[in-house]
């Protein structure tokens, strides 16, 4: 054990001992305004079991503290009762934390799948939680804490008022009935954590309808929506046309922002369904890496995350089944580019990528409507999926182009099978919208909650009704079971779990 090693275990030891099997990875204090010294301890035989302490660099205090190896505690039982992971987690927190646990007067407890409990404490107004303070406390069966954090960063000391007058619920409810709406959309739930309410596991694509809204936030003082209706849909999108010039076969990568002669292949991975292949410039393989000190965090990612190993770098994702690019981009540093093209000019450079990538691509393609100025000499599009007019949710096209030379600086797309496989599903649903909305409405609560405004300057707390379809909506805010869609053929509700 070296020097540094031994003083950083000394100076955490009256939280924990640490084993003699790990060694200091990260001793990162960097940054004057930076309150924060990372210590993280891994072990010398698998560095994916880590112990990580974060402290207050000026004071010593407790800021989080992780274990992450399950099998570092044995335990003859598969949980360990709520009430003494309770007592667990204040004595961790009066020893710990200078306010101690009788600050947070919420408190609750839940079960995680390893059969650990999770000890969650917050500040309150009117036996309502405020969001963003207080912390968070695992306990592990064997009566060890293995996670603790804030979920804000101090205290709150001035809390907010409780509103003089507040509308009705019922009122409130039935103007949410009232501007619901729902869209029939297709959905992959393969990787979801969906359910049906039956608790039978929803896999592959479905065409659902999808509520519009699923959430809102209403001033309870007013019972006015925070925001317009925009705020809770996607941006509108119009089809494109193909491109006007020909999408000749050829080597995709002539398209890219980039020299490939002058880059050099540095790792190339594959799993089930892509290969990932990462250069970078030939010259900067040559240049003598500056030495820095090998405990700051960057360096330590740099060694597990090619990504960071080098200053430029270009990243390509390709589908194994059918060959195609699905993702591209380049990290370098780039000179300054000039606004040469316009963004006309750069979508038709946009779309010829496109047919290039898959041919007759653009027919499923709608263009949204809503972008950013054009900054840095970038144009930016973003493209969504339709099946005989019908979206396919979270399936997008992304690009980046060149303003100055029409290259592709960035792109991130799907392989054309999920296509292939949608034109041959049925898109007349068996469930009307209006029977689907019927279902939807009568799931509909509303529940009160304290807001925390994050672009307000200080600390700002508004108290709202958000919506919810969770029967149990009473319970904490992050334990909510919500309906995600309504299976337009059985017309069955589809749940978060």
């Amino acid at each position: 054990m070296n020097q540094k090693d031994k003083e950083r275990k000394e100076r955490v030891a009256h939280i924990i001992d640490i084993p003699g099997d790990y060694r200091l990875v990260v001793d990162d204090q960097e940054g004057v305004d930076d309150p924060y010294h990372l210590l993280w301890w891994a072990h010398k035989d698998d560095e994916e079991k880590q112990i990580q302490i974060q402290l207050n660099r000026h004071t010593g205090n407790l800021i989080e503290f992780r274990i992450d190896d399950e099998n570092s505690f044995s335990s003859g039982k598969e949980a360990i009762e709520e009430k003494k992971a309770r007592e667990i987690a204040n004595a961790f927190l009066k020893k710990y934390t200078k306010e101690g646990y009788e600050f947070y007067t919420y408190v609750t407890v839940k079960d995680d799948r390893r059969g650990w409990k999770e000890v969650n404490y917050m500040q309150e107004v009117n036996s309502y939680p405020l969001p963003n303070t207080g912390c968070v406390v695992r306990v592990h069966p064997s009566g060890n804490v293995v996670h603790f954090h804030y979920n804000g960063q101090k205290a709150i000391e001035k809390k907010p008022l409780w509103p003089s007058e507040i509308v009705e619920e019922n009122i409130v409810l039935e103007n949410l009935k009232a501007r619901q709406d729902m869209r029939l959309v297709f959905v992959d739930l393969t990787y979801s954590s969906c359910e049906y309410e039956s608790g039978e596991e929803v896999k592959g694509y479905h065409l659902v309808y999808e509520p519009e809204p699923s959430h809102a936030f209403i001033d309870a003082s007013t019972g006015k929506d925070l925001f317009g209706p925009d705020h809770y849909k996607l941006p509108s999108a119009v089809a494109v046309e193909k491109s006007k010039k020909g999408n000749e076969r050829g080597d995709v990568f002539e398209l890219f922002d980039w020299n490939k002669e002058g880059f050099t292949k540095v790792d190339e991975t594959e799993n089930d369904d892509e290969i990932r292949m990462k250069f970078v410039p030939k010259e900067e393989l040559q240049k003598q890496k500056e030495e820095k000190d090998p405990y700051l965090m960057n360096e330590f990612f740099k060694k597990h995350l090619p990504m960071l190993k080098y200053n430029n770098l270009v990243s390509v994702k390709i589908d194994k089944l059918t060959n195609e690019l699905t993702g591209f981009i380049k990290l370098t540093d780039d000179k300054e580019v000039k606004q040469i093209l316009s963004r006309e000019e750069c979508l038709q450079k946009a779309l010829q990528f496109l047919e290039r990538v898959i041919p007759d691509i653009t027919q499923y393609l709608r263009l949204w409507e809503e972008r950013e100025e054009a900054e840095d000499g970038i144009e930016r599009f973003i493209f969504s999926v339709y099946i005989n007019d019908i979206p396919a949710e979270y399936n997008q096209f992304m690009i980046n182009i060149n303003a100055e030379n029409g290259a592709v600086m960035h792109y991130s797309g799907e392989s054309s099978n999920f296509i292939k496989e949608l034109l041959t599903y049925e898109i007349t649903p068996k469930v009307t919208k209006e029977k689907a909305l019927e279902i939807y409405r009568e799931a509909i609560r509303v529940k009160l909650e304290w807001f925390l405004d994050h672009d307000a300057e200080e600390t700002k707390y508004k108290l709202l009704y958000k919506q919810t379809t969770d029967e149990k909506h009473k319970e904490p805010f992050n334990c909510r079971r919500e309906i995600r869609y309504i299976d337009a053929q059985a017309g069955r509700k589809i749940w978060s779990k």
